[in-house]
C-alpha cells in the first residue's frame, strides 16, 4: 500500500450516528475551521456539546476523549472507521491501490448489512490479462439459485463485489491469493474489528460531612462566634454534583442558634471534584451563653465509564 493511498481516504460525517464510538470519530474530526460548520450541523443533535465556540467545545471534547480512552476501548473507533468511510472515498482507495507498484490485486470493504458484508476485488493488471484468486478465512453468501458464490477470474482492470456471511459481534477476516496469467502470484488480507456498542454508564456514591457554628457570649448574642468548615472531596476519577446537596440533620446545643447561612464554594466550574461548606451570618439566642448548631449535610459523587453492550448482550445471548 502507499501512503499517497491513505490521503484518498475521508470521513464522511454525515453517516455518523449518535452514539459512544462515532461520537468518537465526530469530535477527532472537528477543528478550529470546520467548528461553525459542524456546530450548524449537530447542535440539535448534541446540543450539550455544540452550545458555545470552539475553544469550549474543545474543553468539553478533552473531558469526553479522556474518558473514552481511559475505558480500554479506544481503538473501536478502529472498526466505526470502516462503518464512516465514504462510498466515493473507498472508490478511490480502492483504485489507487490496484495502480500501486505490482500489486495485481486489491480489496475493500463495499458496504454492510445487519448479516452480511459486501467485499469488492479489482485486478490492477493491463490490457487482457487475467488474474485467478481464490478466498479463504469468511463464507460467501449463497446466491439466487442457492448456489455458493465462486471464486475465479478477473480480467484486465476488472472488478467484482461479493457477498458474504456477517457477524458484527466477531472479526471478519478474509485473505485472497491470486495467480496472474504469467504465473505471478500475489495475496493479500483484510479484516473488520468487531463492531462494539458503547454506552455510558454511571456510579454513584454519597458522601456526608458535619460542619458546626456557635455564638453569644458578653452580653451579646454574636459573640465569640466560633465555627468549623466542612468540605466534601470527591472520591478518585468521581465528580461531585453540587445540585445534590442536601441537609440531613441539624443539632442545636443550648440555647442555640437563632438564625445561619451556609455557603457551598466549589473548587472549580468543571468537574468538580471539592465544594466547601462553609457557615457565616449566624447569631445566638442568648448574650450569655454560647448556642450551637451541628449540620450534616450530604452530596453524591458521580464516576461515568464505559460498557460494551454488545459483548453483554452476546454473553447473554
Amino acid at each position: 500500500m502507499s501512503n499517497d493511498c491513505e490521503k484518498l481516504i475521508q470521513f464522511d460525517t454525515t453517516i455518523i450516528q449518535n452514539d459512544i464510538t462515532s461520537r468518537y470519530s465526530l469530535f477527532s474530526y472537528i477543528n478550529r475551521d470546520n467548528y461553525d460548520e459542524m456546530k450548524k450541523n449537530y447542535s440539535a443533535s448534541i446540543p450539550e456539546y455544540f452550545t458555545g465556540d470552539y475553544d469550549e467545545f474543545k474543553q468539553k471534547r478533552s473531558v469526553f476523549t479522556s474518558l473514552f480512552v481511559s475505558s480500554g476501548l479506544s481503538e473501536q473507533s478502529q472498526s466505526y472507521y470502516h462503518h464512516a468511510l465514504s462510498h466515493e472515498s473507498s472508490q478511490n482507495y480502492a483504485a489507487c491501490l490496484a495502480k500501486v507498484g505490482s500489486k495485481p490485486i486489491s480489496l475493500w470493504v463495499d458496504s454492510f448489512g445487519e448479516e452480511t458484508i459486501n467485499i469488492s476485488f479489482r485486478s490492477g493488471l493491463l490490457g487482457a490479462a487475467k488474474l485467478n484468486y481464490t478466498v479463504t478465512g469468511a463464507e460467501a453468501v449463497l446466491d439466487a439459485s442457492g448456489k455458493k458464490q465462486e471464486f475465479g477470474e478477473l480480467v484486465g482492470a476488472g472488478s467484482e463485489t461479493v457477498m458474504f456471511k456477517y457477524d458484527k459481534t466477531k472479526k471478519f477476516s478474509i485473505v485472497v491469493n491470486a495467480k496472474t496469467e504469467n504465473q505471478g502470484k500475489d495475496s493479500m488480507s483484510l479484516e473488520v474489528p468487531v463492531v462494539r456498542n458503547l454506552v455510558i454508564k454511571s456510579e454513584f456514591r454519597d458522601i456526608d460531612i458535619t460542619l458546626w457554628c456557635a455564638a453569644g457570649a458578653d452580653g451579646n448574642t454574636a459573640g465569640r462566634p466560633t465555627w468549623a468548615d466542612g468540605e466534601f472531596v470527591a472520591p478518585a476519577g468521581f465528580v461531585l454534583l453540587p445540585d445534590t446537596i442536601c441537609e440531613l440533620s441539624r443539632e442545636m446545643s443550648w440555647p442555640g442558634i437563632a438564625h445561619f447561612q451556609v455557603s457551598k464554594t466549589p473548587n472549580a466550574a468543571a468537574p468538580i471534584t471539592r465544594v466547601l461548606m462553609h457557615p457565616y451570618d449566624f447569631e445566638g439566642t442568648n448574650g450569655d451563653t454560647q448556642g450551637k448548631v451541628t449540620l450534616r449535610y450530604r452530596i453524591t459523587a458521580e464516576r461515568k465509564y464505559l460498557v460494551d453492550a454488545s459483548a453483554t448482550a452476546a454473553a447473554a445471548g
